[in-house]
């Protein structure tokens, strides 16, 4: 089978590559930038660029690469990209006109390509798919659509019980073109990926069919992660959260329950940037440490200290810190809002309803009174992140692309 990968920006997709490469199944990887160590032509653009600029470049590079995919693999449609990165800083327009812009005009440029690669499958991604299924279809080649997140409805639909929502979602105009875009890409998918169960109900309760839908969950990095020490006995009783620091992670409800907590010799760690989390940080200023930013070996020191991984979010279709804080035997408590709750359902932690102050505060003096039970969860969160390593996302979405063969009829 020759598998066309296509996404105009990194995510997880080169764990994706990297998968169908050492399976034999991929064609080439269709992206706007992309590292190659060895391209002498990258090498001489970066060089000749003026400081700033240069330094812009090799921001992008730098995340735009994996060590073990074949760059000869790789195929770069760069300008798109180029303009959303440095002309959206000269025109008057939102940063997600200027991501959508540049989505829409990678996916036309794979349709135009398909004809001449003729693979059998492509895999593409939210936004950027719509013309590329369209002409895949067109073509008779498979369809799959990998989305990294949940269906768009779902989403629109969290404004009501939580008005944090209408602020995120950008202008109605713009929202309206997005979702119809989504929309026409759940249509011409033959088949849908999803990082969850979570994830995977949202698309089926809203009519399609459970057939077309497969769940492979991402994964984390086993050499990085690793299982904590002893904990000394004296030391504060830690709760941690790391990622992004905005309202839709249910940062107000956790200061909210740990300040009302009080509990002696404790402790809240947040790790992560700020997005729209400034104000309510700033109410609860002295209750919490908080540190910015931590590369992954500085990371993981604070998942091996911490007593409890606390990620309250009011939606993540996966949320990799939560397996990462597991994988350091380190229980965590999530909500039904966040798909790795699928780990944690196996056991190492609790899953609360989403936006529940009550279910949270109880669950966090729970794991903090009762230490058996903390250390029984810390052994179970170990054993469980072991199913969810990179290698194992490769097995699983080998054996569900294995799977699919044909196009699906459209209904």
């Amino acid at each position: 089978m020759k598998v066309l990968v296509t996404n105009p920006v990194k995510q997880y997709t080169h764990h994706l590559c990297y998968a169908l490469q050492e399976a034999g199944m991929l064609q080439e990887f269709l992206t706007t930038i992309w590292y190659k160590p060895d391209s002498p032509f990258q090498r001489q653009l970066v060089r000749k660029l003026p400081g700033a600029a240069r330094e812009k470049i090799e921001h992008i590079f730098k995340k735009r690469y994996h060590p073990g995919l074949d760059s000869d693999r790789v195929s770069m449609h760069w300008m798109p990209e180029l303009m959303r990165q440095l002309g959206g800083k000269i025109f008057d327009l939102s940063q997600e006109k200027w991501v959508y812009r540049m989505e829409r005009n990678h996916d036309r440029y794979v349709a135009s390509q398909l004809k001449r690669l003729q693979p059998d499958l492509v895999i593409a991604y939210e936004k950027s798919a719509k013309e590329t299924f369209a002409e895949a279809r067109r073509l008779g080649i498979t369809t799959v659509l990998d989305l990294a997140q949940v269906h768009y409805q779902f989403i629109a639909d969290l404004r009501t019980p939580f008005p944090v929502f209408k602020d995120v979602l950008g202008d109605e105009k713009t929202l309206a073109r997005i979702n119809e875009t989504k929309e026409a890409e759940y249509r011409l998918a033959d088949h849908i990926l999803t990082l969850s169960d979570f994830a995977r109900e949202t698309m089926v309760s809203r009519g399609i069919s459970g057939d077309r839908v497969h769940k492979v969950s991402l994964g984390f990095d086993p050499t990085r992660f690793q299982a904590k020490p002893l904990r000394k006995a004296d030391a504060p009783f830690t709760f941690l959260f790391a990622g992004t620091l905005t309202q839709r992670k249910g940062i107000q409800l956790l200061l909210e329950a740990f300040t009302n907590l009080n509990l002696p010799n404790s402790k809240l760690v947040m790790v992560g940037p700020i997005l729209d989390g400034k104000e309510i940080l700033d109410q609860y200023e002295g209750q919490f440490e908080y540190i910015p930013f931590l590369h992954h070996e500085e990371l993981v020191r604070y998942y091996q200290a911490a007593d409890v991984f606390v990620f309250p979010s009011l939606l993540d279709s996966w949320a990799m810190v939560v397996l990462e804080a597991m994988a350091c035997g380190t229980p965590a408590i999530v909500t039904d809002h966040t798909g790795s709750r699928d780990a944690v359902l196996k056991g190492g932690g609790l899953v609360i309803p989403a936006g529940d102050l009550q279910a949270l505060t109880s669950s966090m003096l729970r794991l903090y009174q009762d230490r058996a039970e903390l250390a029984q969860l810390g052994q179970e969160a170990l054993k469980v992140s072991q199913e969810y390593t990179w290698e194992q996302y490769g097995k699983n979405m080998v054996r569900v692309l294995e799977g699919i063969s044909q196009p699906v009829p459209l209904a």
